[in-house]
């Protein structure tokens, strides 16, 4: 078939509008801000240098001296760990999809891997998608056929997916190849695959044809002929009836762009980082205390009074001649830099980065109102993960030929730890002394605030429950 790679590496408007937002993002959780050069920290200076090594001279220590603190990466990091503290729980999955607990991508990642991979590209970008694919078969393959086959589902960021339609008739990402034929040697070139929707087709009478119509997938390679656009059978030889695609968004799982959860805070780490630049060159060129003096001496007798020239610390003395003086100047702290370093991390832990400050030293509430308002960002985007992570699996099933309706898989909405004080230990306790309460409702949070190991039941098996308030 013939090569249209120009055209289908076209990106859709909204994919434009939204890509530098996901750059600078991503580009802040994965420190790669410095590597940027004058895209994050431009040249300090209005006047134009023609001389590309005199502006070096200037540039190259002004972005070396500048500190990119990771305050954007250890929120992700603090929030997406604080969701999968708990392990998952997956319920009632097949048994024929058993493998794919441990590796379900191909390439050795876990079904809870997966999952965390898919909550932290989706925090930073606020959208990403799961795409289940399965080695290509014929239609009417038998079950011996296709025995030792097993899906994979796929994890795509959001730059990744540059075109859809609304109505999901349409999906392109972008990934990429190996190209070369030498084991030894990567050439890592671009490829799309184009998800469709197509129509069936009707015959003269009006009747749809069957084996017409449904999901295919067709890839573009760059420097290369496209492949045949082939259709998606699932295990029980039928065509898909949707693209096996999910959405995953920060608030919904649709195709509509949410805005990513720590954009904020990667632009005011940004601007903390370009403020550090101007406040440790200031340091650098204006910080140490420079040595004014003026001498009574003529050039030779001052070189003879001198002979080494003037010399800064101790067991150093100078003649000067009998009017002449010396003074150090050193200028005072560049006060306003200074504080908008401080007013960039403020903004930054009201915005979410708790872990700039010392919560050793914060009460248990206060840390628990700092994180209010993320922790219902962090709610909406854990349970779509759960629901687009639940959808793949199912998706899985219906590849393999078995019913999956049935699967469940949640990550856990418990983000923070739960902290019971003394107090209320002690009235829970004489709550169950007075019959007011079961053990169990002693237990269970005592379990849950992580105070106790044993859950209620393993408590039971091992004393007697019913004579503990005897």
């Amino acid at each position: 078939m013939a090569n249209s790679f120009g055209t289908v590496a076209t990106s859709c408007e909204e994919y434009n509008q939204y890509l530098a937002k996901w750059v600078l993002a991503r580009d802040a959780v994965n420190l790669t801000v410095k590597d940027k050069g004058e895209l994050y920290l431009p040249y300090p200076s209005t006047q134009p240098q023609p001389n590309l090594a005199k502006r070096n001279a200037r540039y190259l220590p002004y972005i070396n001296r500048a500190i990119f603190a990771g305050y954007t990466k250890r929120t992700v990091d603090t929030l997406v760990g604080s969701a999968f503290k708990t392990k998952p729980t997956l319920e009632k999955l097949p048994s024929q999809l058993n493998d794919l607990i441990e590796n379900i991508t191909g390439t050795g990642l876990s079904i809870d891997q997966l999952a965390k991979a898919t909550e932290r590209t989706t925090m930073i970008t606020g959208r990403s998608g799961q795409y289940t694919s399965y080695p290509e078969t014929r239609e009417g393959a038998s079950a011996a056929e296709t025995a030792g086959l097993m899906p994979t589902v796929s994890i795509y960021n959001a730059e990744d997916i540059i075109n859809w339609n609304d109505d999901n008739s349409l999906i392109v990402l972008c990934e990429t190849y190996d190209k070369s034929d030498d084991e030894f040697v990567q050439d890592m070139g671009k490829q799309y695959r184009v998800l469709r929707m197509r129509e069936a087709s009707v015959d003269d009478d009006g009747n749809i044809i069957p084996n017409t119509g449904g999901a295919t997938s067709q890839i573009y390679r760059e420097d290369d002929e496209s492949t045949d656009e082939v259709p998606l059978i699932d295990g029980f030889g039928v065509r898909w009836d949707k693209i096996p695609f999910e959405w995953v968004g920060s608030a919904n799982n649709d195709n509509v762009i949410d805005d990513s959860l720590i954009y904020a805070i990667a632009v005011q780490n940004i601007g903390h980082y370009q403020n550090s630049a101007a406040r440790r060159e200031s340091s650098a060129i204006c910080g140490q205390p420079t040595l004014f003096f003026t001498s009574s001496h003529q050039d030779q007798s001052f070189n003879e009074m001198n002979p080494n020239g003037i010399e800064l610390g101790a067991l150093r003395g100078h003649h000067l001649g009998l009017t002449g003086s010396a003074e150090l100047l050193q200028p005072e702290p560049h006060g306003s830099i200074r504080q908008d370093m401080l007013d960039d991390e403020n903004v930054m832990i009201q915005q979410g980065a708790k872990l700039i400050t010392d919560s050793a030293n914060e009460t248990a509430e206060a840390v628990k109102m700092q994180a209010a308002s993320e922790t219902a960002n962090l709610s909406s985007l854990t349970h779509n993960t759960s629901s687009a992570t639940e959808n793949s699996l199912k998706n899985c099933a219906r590849y393999k030929g078995v019913d999956g309706s049935m699967i469940e898989y949640n990550v856990s909405q418990e983000f923070f730890d739960s902290s019971i004080d003394p107090q209320t230990i002690l009235a829970m306790v004489q709550l169950y002394d007075r019959g007011l309460i079961g053990a169990e409702e002693v237990q269970n949070p005592l379990l849950k605030a992580n105070l106790i190991a044993r859950t209620a039941q393993e408590i039971a098996d091992e004393v007697d429950i019913k004579g503990l308030g005897e």
